[in-house]
């Protein structure tokens, strides 16, 4: 607990550990908290912490209110990484590169990645079929998620996966499924090229119909290993 950053005077911190059943908690007198009119409390993660990934933020300001003495629900959150709030998954659709309408493949995660866009392995796939993608994220926590940038870079040959093709973006030109959110950076990779699929900041909300978007974008692999 201490004063928060911008605000002038004097005020004595106070470091408290947190119980075992996660709680925590202050006590301050009103010669203590004198004339400020907010406070905050700061959370210090230890090293090599199970639940790196934050879903609130690390410092919680608190409003003093007068003849308010009683201040709950100031808590933090921490998940594991498998627990973290924003989930990315990466679905793909293979096809003899006649495709002209991205949006016209269906969803099907646990289906054939010739039928729809599927997350199962690939099988049989030779230099000179295409590939699209199809990058969903989703929020599944409880408050919005901001500021979210999907960036994936295509296989090039002698990367550091020791790729042995390159792949290029092709058309149909990369959508966002959302009335074209997300939307591609001006830096994102251009059609013909390799490089890397870049979107533009967007956000996630907390609510059924806001939580998820989703692009998809066409890549074709070289037709040689020489490519």
């Amino acid at each position: 607990m201490n004063k928060c950053a911008g605000d002038s005077g004097t005020f004595s911190p106070q470091t408290v550990n947190i119980n075992s059943d996660g709680t925590y908690s202050f006590n301050l007198t009103s010669a203590q908290v004198g004339s400020y009119t907010r406070l905050c409390v700061t959370q210090n993660e230890p090293s090599n912490y199970a639940y790196s990934v934050d879903t609130t933020s690390d410092v919680r300001q608190i409003n003093i209110i007068n003849s308010q003495y009683n201040y709950p629900s100031n808590d933090f959150g921490d998940v594991i990484q498998e627990n973290a709030a924003l989930v990315l998954i990466k679905s793909q659709y293979v096809h003899d590169c006649s495709l002209n309408n991205l949006a016209t493949i269906g969803v099907n995660y646990e289906g054939s990645a010739n039928s729809a866009y599927s997350i199962k392995p690939i099988s049989g796939i030779v230099p000179g079929q295409c590939i699209a993608y199809r990058i969903e994220a989703i929020n599944r926590g409880n408050v919005s998620l901001t500021d979210i940038v999907i960036k994936d870079t295509l296989q090039s040959k002698n990367d550091s996966n020791n790729s042995l093709i390159t792949s290029t973006l092709v058309n149909p030109t990369p959508i966002g499924e959302n009335s074209g959110t997300p939307s591609f950076a001006t830096n994102s990779v251009s059609i013909g090229n390799n490089g890397t699929v870049t979107t533009n900041t967007f956000s996630l909300g907390a609510t059924t119909a806001t939580r998820r978007h989703a692009i998809r974008f066409n890549t074709k692999y070289g037709t040689t290993i020489s490519n």
